[in-house]
């Protein structure tokens, strides 16, 4: 669990907040992960820190406010956007605002609305990270064994029973 943390903090600093939502919403959020109660009790002060940052990072109800904050703060830096925010943001300005006003002019402001969406996305696309490849962290994603989330769930109800059982057999 500390190690997915870790991840998710570095994605942060390096401003892929793709990753971030990715790794703390789906992964560390998830109901499997939730299940095992116990393992948060099992790591570090500054993991569970960490955790709790990302939890507030990803929340719902404060992920549009807090996402734009950090991507205002060193927006000179590469930049892996959420990219669901600005579809959502689209969606939204799109069902909001008419196509056409009085007498069948084209709404402007609409325009202007949705091409600031795309601008800020795009001007992500303009820097780039300067990263090195590592044949072993590729070989590792590429082959990485993915679990469906009912087997991850049974799973983790296994490991549970394991350490209920363990705990009731040392009182």
């Amino acid at each position: 669990l500390e190690h997915f943390i870790d991840i998710a903090h570095q994605c942060l600093l390096l401003r892929n907040f793709f990753a971030v939502y990715a790794i703390a919403s789906a992964a560390l959020s998830s109901a499997a992960v939730r299940n095992l109660t116990g393992n948060l009790r099992g790591i570090s002060p500054r993991h569970e820190r960490l955790f709790s940052e990302l939890r507030d990072i990803t929340h719902p109800r404060r992920l549009d406010k807090l996402y734009h904050t950090l991507l205002r703060v060193n927006d000179t830096k590469p930049t892996v956007p959420f990219l669901t925010i600005h579809m959502t943001r689209l969606i939204a300005i799109n069902g909001d605002y008419p196509d056409s006003l009085a007498r069948g002019l084209i709404n402007i402001s609409k325009r202007r609305l949705v091409y600031r969406e795309f601008e800020e996305i795009r001007r992500f696309q303009k820097l780039e990270y300067n990263l090195i490849e590592v044949r072993e962290v590729m070989e590792f994603f590429t082959e990485f064994e993915t679990i469906p989330e009912e087997e991850c769930y049974l799973r983790s109800e296994i490991v549970k029973r394991k350490e209920e059982d363990r705990r009731e057999g040392k009182r």
